[in-house]
């Protein structure tokens, strides 16, 4: 029989995968009962901070702009280095934005243009930030 290790990230990312597919159907309570089990079991998995981001952008589309924004900054303090860091910055951003906290989405934005300055979502916060009041 395989090792456990290899059981389990099976486990994991059928649990993901699952869960995003709750995202793109926009079944949010569903993506987001599957994105927090999966950080439970699974917090120090690859896909952990990607799952923390789903959880914000299942918020995010819903118009919960303060629980969107806290689990975004999750992502950014918890996974710093995370493939999902520079989008979390950018929703970050965009949350303050729609709660009219233009001080801090130009402060959020204007720093990811700086720290991920090579990166496609630095254009759309350039943007962004010409919109802002």
């Amino acid at each position: 029989s395989p090792p456990p290790v290899q059981q389990s990230d099976r486990d994991a990312k059928k649990l993901y995968s699952e869960s995003y597919d709750h995202v793109k159907a926009r079944r949010y309570e569903k993506a987001i009962t599957g994105f927090t089990q999966f950080v439970e079991r699974f917090p120090n998995h690859s896909y952990a901070d990607n799952a923390v981001y789903w959880m914000g952008e299942c918020y995010y589309d819903r118009g919960l702009w303060l629980k969107a924004l806290s689990l975004f900054q999750q992502v950014i303090s918890s996974y710093p280095l995370g493939n999902k860091s520079p989008d979390a910055m950018l929703k970050l951003g965009l949350c303050h934005q729609q709660l009219r906290n233009y001080s801090q989405a130009r402060d959020v934005l204007t720093q990811l243009t700086q720290i991920y300055a090579d990166n496609p979502v630095a254009s759309i916060a350039k943007t962004r930030l010409e919109q802002l009041p």
